[in-house]
């Protein structure tokens, strides 16, 4: 895999991985529009977004960021089908070299796989203009050692998961998800979870994950806490419990209740969909 491109790395994944899909993908693809005196101060920005809708598992919007003869060696299901086993790639960008109307963008990424691998790499993107819009044109990456005190990913085993504090919001709900690290050692968390509210009369709510979070790991030693902020909207269901699922691992967990409870939001109508929005993993 030394030295191929990028979209024939994909493909390479795309025959051997198998990724976690989550309800919700986003149709819309936006890039950046290019202006003068901004494309190498938003070439970072628009690779590091990339991974952010990558780790939102909003694998359409992610493909719509990449140039037209990308799209012509790759379609988006292989694109996709190509992170099947992937529970979280950190993406962090090196620096950046303009040349005419095209910026390099150097990288360097953990991805944590579902069967505890880890893998590193390193790279560029180059990134430049086409219809007017910013996109990601080509890049090339090689396999690297995965830093030595790089954890692994957090277990559900290893977790206590709980409601934070809510608070209302224009109709909705907007709280937190909160893990605490009761393990022996210390983990990763990346991505988003997934929950799913079931109410006494059965009906079931399964959550999206949104875009918006760094692509970082949020690193948790024993007794730390990480949070994955949430927005809750238009519930006309009864009272619910909560189950989760996290980027990794395929236990089913418990959210408890037990301290803030479920703040339910008003009820716009039957006939509207309820909705609760995860973002990844922070502080």
């Amino acid at each position: 895999m030394n030295g191929k491109p990028f979209d024939a790395m994909g493909r390479a994944f795309a025959r051997r991985l198998t990724r976690r899909r989550v309800l919700g993908l986003a149709v819309a693809a936006a890039v950046l529009p290019v202006t003068a005196g901004r494309a190498q101060t938003d070439a970072p920005a628009l690779v590091r977004r990339f991974y952010e809708l990558v780790d939102a598992y909003q694998y359409e919007q992610a493909y719509g960021l990449l140039g037209a003869k990308w799209h012509s060696q790759q379609s988006l299901a292989n694109f996709t089908n190509g992170y099947g086993d992937t529970a979280f790639v950190q993406c962090t960008t090196t620096g950046e070299t303009a040349s005419g109307d095209t910026t390099r963008v150097g990288v360097e990424f953990v991805a944590w796989h579902n069967d505890c691998g880890i893998v590193g790499y390193t790279g560029a993107y180059t990134v430049g203009p086409e219809n007017g819009r910013l996109t990601i044109l080509a890049g090339n990456n090689t396999l690297t050692p995965v830093p030595a005190d790089t954890p692994p990913l957090c277990r559900m085993a290893d977790l206590d998961l709980a409601f934070g504090p809510w608070q209302g919001a224009a109709g909705s709900r907007e709280g937190s998800v909160v893990a605490t690290n009761r393990g022996a050692i210390t983990c990763a968390l990346g991505g988003s979870p997934r929950i799913t509210l079931t109410d006494t009369a059965g009906a079931v709510l399964v959550s999206t994950s949104e875009e918006g979070t760094p692509p970082e790991a949020v690193i948790v030693h024993p007794g730390e806490q990480a949070q994955a902020p949430l927005r809750f909207s238009n519930w006309c269901g009864r009272t619910a419990t909560a189950r989760a699922e996290i980027p990794g691992d395929t236990a089913v967990g418990r959210v408890s209740d037990d301290a803030y409870g479920i703040a339910y939001p008003p009820c716009n109508g039957p006939g509207q969909a309820a909705v609760m929005e995860v973002r990844g993993w922070t502080r």
